[in-house]
């Protein structure tokens, strides 16, 4: 994440703009890192003129720590 907050989120097919305050980076407990799987949660917001979307994110977890955290039911 730039030092600004603003960064990127990607999978194999989307990007998203994103921004995260440093309130809420401080929160997370971690930095990530470029290639690192995260679990954000906000809101999103439409620009018109330029015809993107920007997720302000609340929430950035490793998807490790949600992932491991989760109780599946068989």
């Amino acid at each position: 994440m730039a030092p600004t907050g603003f960064f990127s989120l990607k999978d194999e097919q989307a990007t998203i703009r994103c921004v995260c305050f440093a309130s809420t980076a401080r929160k997370a407990g971690f930095v990530p890192r470029d290639g690192v799987s995260v679990v954000a949660t906000g809101r999103l917001d439409y620009y018109e003129a330029q015809g993107h979307l920007q997720l302000y994110v609340d929430k950035l977890e490793p998807w490790v720590w949600v992932h491991s955290n989760c109780n599946y039911e068989h």
